[in-house]
């Protein structure tokens, strides 16, 4: 479902409004998250391609990260660098491509 016109992406799609997002709506889920709006209060539901983005950029920095820093670093401090980084991608890459659908939608 596209947003009518003038409204954006990550707009509440009943009223128009931009919710205001906690840091944890960008963490990437297999549920999705909800977004509750603060003018007409419907929740919405972050969208499913929203959240296969953000999964997908993860395991993409992880690998990449462990495959670029194993040797020099060892495992210990490899694998907590790039969850943090995969983590930190992950959650730019949802607010960008950041997308609210009705809750009814699946």
């Amino acid at each position: 479902m596209s947003a009518p016109g003038g409204i954006a992406r990550d707009s509440c799609p009943f009223c128009g409004e931009r919710p205001r997002f906690r840091w944890w709506d960008y963490i990437p889920s297999r549920y999705g998250s909800s977004v509750d709006c603060n003018l007409c209060g419907a929740t919405a539901r972050v969208a499913t391609q929203t959240n296969m983005m953000g999964v997908l950029s993860f395991l993409f920095v992880v690998v990449a990260v462990i495959f670029a820093l194993m040797k020099p670093l060892g495992p210990k401090l490899t694998i907590p660098v790039a969850l943090i980084a995969g983590l930190a991608v992950a959650m730019g890459v949802m607010r960008v491509f950041m997308r609210l659908d009705p809750p009814d939608q699946v």
